[in-house]
């Protein structure tokens, strides 16, 4: 009988030590993505802290799973573009590389290694599987010229498109993903979260720009730290944007 109620105690010791590690095991309900290109052709265009940027990115997310990492010439356009694995598939991305102008517009530069070198503003469709919230920071690349053909990037559903009017500038110190990661964890507003990271890692002369084609995803919040406060947005006859200035 003795050995029986000792085996009972040892079970029910067991379960309970059991159920603190599950509830001890962080549970990574979201996810998200990461893209940085530095190597480009000629010596002369590398970037060289794009990795830093994106990983920087995130490491200051770290209780999301990621859900998509590639670099160099393993970013693809149909990275860009399709639904399966890409930069659509998590709930925030980030992306840091050049861009270039291309068939008159600024479209997303890539590795040539990659196959197609340009992501353009009719290729790229973010939301149309679950990514709410993309930041890149492509000098130019929503300039007041372009995003109003980049909104169209969004068409699938995106919430927030973040990115540059300027140029912008990186150094080991000036990070603007990893800044960006570090005030969406610390319960900034998306849009905020991107001014706020603009004003500790730019110069006075940087603007940035945010588009969507719904103004209630003004109040956007990741997911985690008070969620959208927008439904997934549909194309408009017009749009929403908001520019900064560092």
């Amino acid at each position: 009988m003795k050995r029986d109620n000792r085996m009972k105690k040892l079970t029910i010791m067991a379960l309970v030590i059991g159920l603190a590690m599950l509830l001890s095991t962080p549970v990574f309900a979201y996810e998200l993505g990461i893209a940085w290109i530095n190597d480009y052709p000629g010596a002369g265009n590398d970037l060289d802290y794009c990795d830093d940027n994106a990983i920087g990115f995130k490491n200051e997310l770290s209780w999301y799973s990621v859900d998509y990492e590639e670099s160099d010439g393993d970013v693809l356009e149909s990275h860009f573009t399709d639904d399966g694995y890409s930069l659509d598939k998590p709930d925030v991305s980030f992306q840091c590389g050049h861009s270039i102008t291309h068939d008159g517009h600024k479209a997303i530069y890539l590795n040539p290694d990659s196959g197609n070198q340009y992501v353009e503003w009719d290729e790229a469709d973010f939301g149309d599987y679950d990514l709410e919230w993309f930041g890149t920071v492509a000098c130019y690349l929503l300039n007041s010229d372009d995003d109003n053909y980049w909104i169209h990037a969004t068409d699938g559903g995106l919430h927030l498109f973040c990115g540059f009017k300027t140029t912008q500038a990186q150094s080991p110190s000036n990070l603007m993903g990893k800044k960006w990661g570090q005030y969406l964890d610390d319960g900034e507003k998306v849009k905020n979260a991107w001014f706020h990271a603009c004003d500790v890692t730019q110069t006075s002369s940087k603007q940035v720009n945010v588009i969507t084609y719904d103004d209630d995803c003004y109040d956007d919040y990741i997911h985690g730290k008070g969620g959208p406060a927008c439904s997934d947005p549909t194309p408009q006859a017009t749009f929403w944007t908001w520019s900064h200035t560092c």
